[in-house]
C-alpha cells in the first residue's frame, strides 16, 4: 500500500500518528514464537514564538493593554508608516521538516477567518482587512545564522537550544521587572522604555555570565517575498524554492515587514481617507511537511 505523506499545519503535528499509523501495534508469527512489534510514527511539531518581550502575542499589535502586553507596539497606523517584526519557528517534533507554504488570512478580534461570504460584523472585518491590504506592501525576510567555524557551509538555521535559552532570559527578565513594578502602565512610551532597558541589560548579563567566550556570531538576511500584501491575502506563498528546513531542535528567524502606502495606488480609487479609524486584523500562519522522502 502507498504511503501517506506526513503533511499538516504546524498544530496539527501531534494528529500525524493517529493518521499515518492506524493500528500501531501487530504480530509477526513464525513456527514457534510470536514476536511483538511496536511502530511509533514520528511527528512535524513547529514552535512559534514573536521577537518581542514577552514573547507570546501577536507579532504586530496597536498598543500595549491587559490581556495583550508586549513591548513593542506599532502606534496607531498613518499612511507611510512601515513595521518589522520577527517569528522564531522552531521544529520541538521528532522529524525533518520543510516549509512549504507561508499565508495570510484576514480574521475578525478574536481570531475567527473572515471571508467575502461572511455576514454582518465578519464581513464587514473582511472589507476592512482588504481596504488595508491594497493599500498596503510585505516583504518576508528568513535570517540565517552565519557562524565562520562551519568552513564551507557557513550559513545554517540557529540551534533551538539558543533560542529557548534567549527566549527563555528574555521572559524570566520580564517577569522579575513585573514583579518589581507591578504598578506600571505599559501604555506610557517612557515605561515601556524602562522595561526593553531592563530586560535588555538582564539579558546581555546572564548571556556573559553563561559563556565566557566570545561572541563571534553574524547573520545573513535572505529576502523570500516583496509585494502588495493584497497578492498574498487568501493566496498561499510557495516558500519550496527556499529549501527552508528545520532538523529536530533547530530553529529560524522570519522578519515581516508591512508598510502602508502613504496614498492608495494610482486608479485604484480607493478614498484616500477611507480607512481611517478602522482596525484590522491578519493571521500569519506557515505549512509544513516532513522533509524526508518528499
Amino acid at each position: 500500500m502507498k504511503k501517506k505523506r506526513l503533511a499538516m499545519l504546524a498544530l496539527s503535528g501531534v494528529i500525524a500518528t493517529s493518521l499515518v499509523v492506524g493500528g500501531a501495534t501487530y504480530a509477526l508469527f513464525t513456527a514457534s514464537v510470536t514476536n511483538e512489534n511496536n511502530v511509533q510514527a514520528g511527528t512535524v511539531i513547529i514552535t512559534s514564538h514573536r521577537d518581542d518581550v514577552p514573547n507570546v502575542g501577536p507579532m504586530f499589535y496597536t498598543k500595549s493593554v491587559a490581556g495583550q502586553v508586549g513591548a513593542m507596539p506599532t502606534g496607531e497606523w498613518a499612511p507611510g508608516d512601515k513595521h518589522t517584526r520577527g517569528l522564531f519557528l522552531e521544529n520541538t517534533g521528532t522529524l525533518g521538516a520543510k516549509l512549504r507554504t507561508l499565508t495570510v488570512l484576514p480574521t475578525n478580534s478574536a481570531s475567527l477567518p473572515v471571508t467575502a461570504a461572511s455576514t454582518g460584523a465578519d464581513l464587514q472585518a473582511y472589507n476592512d482587512a482588504i481596504l488595508f491590504a491594497k493599500q498596503s506592501r510585505v516583504k518576508i525576510w528568513e535570517v540565517k545564522e552565519y557562524d565562520p567555524t562551519r568552513g564551507l557551509v557557513p550559513f545554517t538555521r540557529m540551534d533551538g537550544t539558543d533560542m529557548d535559552l534567549v527566549m527563555d532570559i528574555i521572559n524570566e527578565g520580564y517577569k522579575i521587572w513585573r514583579d518589581a513594578n507591578p504598578a506600571a502602565d505599559l501604555e506610557r512610551q517612557e515605561e515601556v522604555a524602562r522595561l526593553l532597558n531592563a530586560v535588555n541589560a538582564y539579558l546581555m548579563e546572564q548571556l556573559n555570565d553563561r559563556s565566557g567566550s566570545g561572541n563571534t556570531r553574524l547573520f545573513n538576511v535572505v529576502k523570500m517575498y516583496d509585494q502588495p500584501l493584497i497578492n498574498f491575502v487568501n493566496m498561499p506563498f510557495n516558500a519550496d524554492p527556499f529549501t527552508i528546513r528545520l532538523q529536530p531542535q533547530e530553529a529560524t528567524l522570519l522578519a515581516y515587514t508591512v508598510e502602508m502606502g502613504l496614498r492608495p495606488p494610482a486608479g485604484s480609487g480607493i478614498d484616500p481617507n477611507s480607512f481611517q479609524g478602522k482596525s484590522v486584523f491578519f493571521t500569519f500562519g506557515s505549512k509544513w511537511e516532513q522533509s524526508a522522502h518528499n
